[in-house]
């Protein structure tokens, strides 16, 4: 029997390329808490300002249950931005859009981000007003009907003008648009002598022209008096102890108005023409001035007659004008 000897065989395994090595987690500090929840964030959606202006863009953090911390920053280019708290002052230089990119970082590495979309644009040039236009002229024909006038409570007709109060209020526009009187010069000894301008002329306030024809029914059956004030509160004719008393009652009563009322009064007696009344006004400095007054663009008219005694201060026939701006 044969025996072979076999040579001995060494084998060697070469592990490469393969690991699998196991790392304990690290311990945490035990002073630091992770964060908990999520937070969320939000920023209009869009924002406009003229060149060279500022806005502000104030994003809206909610923390919710986020027991950590947020922190803000902002993209937006080509605009200046400054930080003020937490929101973000935006000047733009020129127009146009721009995204304004906002990011809200948390502690714990959650990140959020929004975006608002700034809109330059030039600024509006004001455009022209167009000028106030004059009231028109409206002015009652003689016996014209309670409750017509030119659409307005100030132009109705409350008390209906009779011829000579139509005419009055006539012939005051025409010496004040032209210094005449029926055609004829008359200005010659007036307020206005040698320095006559036209005025505007008045339009017809229904509120006016009832309270003078009160106080002018006043002036005729209680007495004249001075004038402008009724004294005699007894009277069925008292109407108001002044010219504005009288003008606020129409206005309240008549119209449901309520008017602080700035104006003039004017009055005389004993005339029974319409331009006899309007040349005895024109030729009193006094009353000249109110009724020349430039600014004043309202009138009305009152005319009343009763007894003539003049011992007594009855003087049979009175007028009364009112103006005001």
């Amino acid at each position: 029997m044969h025996k072979i000897a076999l040579p001995l065989l060494t084998f060697t395994l070469l592990l490469t390329g393969c690991t699998d090595i196991t790392t304990p987690p690290p311990t945490p500090d035990p002073g630091q808490v992770t964060p908990v929840g999520s937070f969320t964030l939000s920023v209009p959606a869009s924002l406009s300002v003229a060149p060279g202006q500022a806005v502000t863009l104030t994003p809206q953090v909610s923390l919710g249950s986020y027991s950590g911390t947020v922190t803000l920053d902002v993209l937006a280019p080509s605009l200046a931005v400054t930080r003020s708290g937490d929101s973000f002052i935006l000047t733009p230089t020129a127009t146009g859009s721009y995204a304004v990119t906002v990011t809200a970082r948390g502690s714990d590495g959650q990140v959020k981000t929004g975006v608002t979309v700034v809109t330059v644009t030039a600024a509006q040039q004001p455009q022209p007003q167009p000028e106030p236009q004059p009231k028109p002229v409206f002015l009652p024909a003689p016996g014209a009907a309670v409750g017509s006038g030119d659409g307005t409570k100030e132009g109705t007709v409350y008390v209906s003008p009779s011829a000579q109060e139509a005419e009055v209020l006539a012939l005051v526009n025409e010496v004040r648009t032209k210094g005449t009187l029926q055609g004829a010069p008359a200005t010659a000894g007036t307020c206005v002598d040698s320095s006559f301008s036209p005025r505007p002329a008045l339009t017809y306030n229904g509120l006016f022209a009832f309270a003078a024809r009160k106080h002018a029914e006043y002036l005729a059956n209680a007495g004249y008096g001075d004038g402008h004030n009724e004294t005699q509160t007894g009277s069925p004719y008292f109407y108001g102890a002044n010219m504005t008393a009288r003008v606020q009652r129409a206005y309240s009563e008549q119209a449901g108005l309520s008017t602080p009322f700035y104006g003039s009064e004017i009055s005389t007696a004993a005339r029974n023409d319409a331009q006899e009344t309007v040349k005895a006004w024109l030729v009193s400095p006094v009353h000249c001035q109110v009724l020349m007054r430039a600014d004043y663009k309202q009138m009305g008219s009152g005319m009343a007659t009763g007894p003539l005694n003049p011992s007594q201060g009855f003087w049979g026939t009175t007028w009364v004008m009112v103006f005001s701006r």
